[in-house]
């Protein structure tokens, strides 16, 4: 929303701009000045980074060692240079033609007509060409394929043999800029330009690092049970498929924690820090790791460990959650989905229930002993607002179009019997 805010509003500031030069509405020495400074600061820096392009910018970034093998990662980073010269020259050459037509306007070496309609060239051109890079020939597709945009690959067919109701897909192959996986699976990445912040920080301290560990398992042929049990992060996703080679089957993890599990201890940390950081010395399936903000929740309480328990998924989907759980005393359920509590609520048997955050970035509530339905529903309070101030606002325009529609017809009617009785 800030880029498209951007987009817009810097155009038309220039625009304005150029609207009051060619209209006098600024004084020539001001405005030519402002002009020279302006080429010089954008020509210049796009020009200086056309010949230097290490100066504006990095060109790794830390997914690189998940997608790209060493062989090729020079010739990566020399493709990413070419890109920025080309379009840095190419700004250039707009700036350029851009100001020396505004030039000509003032030396009167062309009139206002041919000076607005060479601007318009150039600002056509240059959408035009940019624009082409994302919708272009080969995005015009036969419908059948439009219908299919992921053909299947040899792992997608493996895992969706899978009927178990939820579990959850890693692909080792940029897994957080691409939604392909998504398509197919309840993918532990995927992409969204908003992401939560909390699960990125999760990414960035834990999932990133357990997945280099993997891809080093992988390439040195070293890919052991014991590696695999200790991904705790990836477990406590309810990781069961990794994919590799989309084009191979994916190798099967032994050790995810599943949809839910009941842990028998629990720790409580001060703040937000120190509950990420402890996730890295703590086995998150028998001990949760809570913030002190809930400690209310769970102060005083202890948990057994009680083998014969269990908490089942019975039914999935976006906005509805719901579990069945039987346990002969009280426990501390941890549940494999992110906490955010601006929207999901807990209920236990239809009753409303208290639920929090553990592991940073989980959601856990306390379990009756018994028999009991644990339910999850999306219901987010700013949704339903904003429907009801929706609905009353297009009540509102109604009803105003009808007042104004009504009082118009009343006035012609009115101004028809004024010119009858007057004839």
């Amino acid at each position: 929303m800030t880029l498209v805010i951007a987009e817009f509003t810097m155009p038309l500031l220039g625009f304005i701009a150029l609207n009051d030069i060619i209209s006098n509405k600024i004084d020539k020495k001001i405005w030519i000045n402002g002009l020279k400074w302006s080429v010089i600061i954008t020509a210049g820096l796009s020009l200086l980074i056309a010949i230097m392009p290490v100066i504006a910018v990095n060109f790794t970034n830390a997914a690189d060692i998940m997608i790209y093998p060493d062989l090729i990662m020079d010739s990566v980073i020399s493709y990413r240079k070419a890109m920025l010269r080309s379009d840095a020259f190419r700004s250039f050459i707009f700036i350029t033609f851009a100001a020396g037509a505004i030039w000509l306007w003032n030396i009167k070496k062309i009139k206002t007509t041919p000076l607005i309609f060479i601007i318009g060239i150039l600002i056509l051109t240059d959408l035009w060409t940019v624009d082409k890079r994302y919708l272009n020939n080969e995005h015009f597709i036969p419908k059948r394929q439009a219908e299919n945009p992921f053909p299947k690959m040899a792992a997608d067919e493996a895992i969706l043999k899978d009927k178990e109701l939820y579990y959850r897909v890693l692909p080792l192959q940029n897994p957080f800029q691409d939604a392909r996986t998504s398509y197919y699976h309840k993918n532990v990445g995927g992409y969204h330009a908003a992401k939560l912040r909390r699960y990125q920080e999760f990414i960035d301290y834990h999932l990133q690092p357990e997945m280099q560990q993997l891809i080093e398992g992988l390439q040195n042929r070293n890919l052991s049970d014991s590696l695999l049990q200790k991904l705790k992060a990836i477990n406590m996703m309810n990781t069961k498929y990794i994919i590799y080679d989309p084009d191979q089957a994916p190798l099967i993890n032994p050790y995810p924690m599943g949809n839910a599990w009941l842990v028998n201890s629990y720790k409580i940390v001060d703040n937000a820090n120190e509950e990420i950081k402890a996730l890295k010395d703590t086995d998150p399936s028998i001990t949760a790791i809570i913030d002190k903000r809930f400690k209310n929740i769970v102060d005083g309480k202890q948990f057994s460990n009680d083998p014969t328990a269990s908490v089942n998924l019975i039914d999935y989907k976006p906005d509805y959650l719901k579990y069945i759980s039987n346990t002969a005393s009280e426990q501390l359920a941890v549940f494999s989905e992110i906490y955010y509590s601006k929207g999901w609520i807990a209920y236990i048997n239809g009753k409303e229930v208290p639920h929090f955050r553990v592991n940073y970035t989980l959601r856990s509530l306390i379990v009756p002993p018994g028999e009991n339905r644990i339910e999850f529903k999306f219901k987010p309070v700013s949704y339903y607002t904003g429907n009801k101030i929706s609905l009353v606002s297009s009540f509102l325009l109604i009803l105003a179009i009808t007042g104004y529609l009504f009082s118009e017809i009343k006035k012609n009617l009115n101004t028809q019997k004024i010119k009858t009785s007057g004839e």
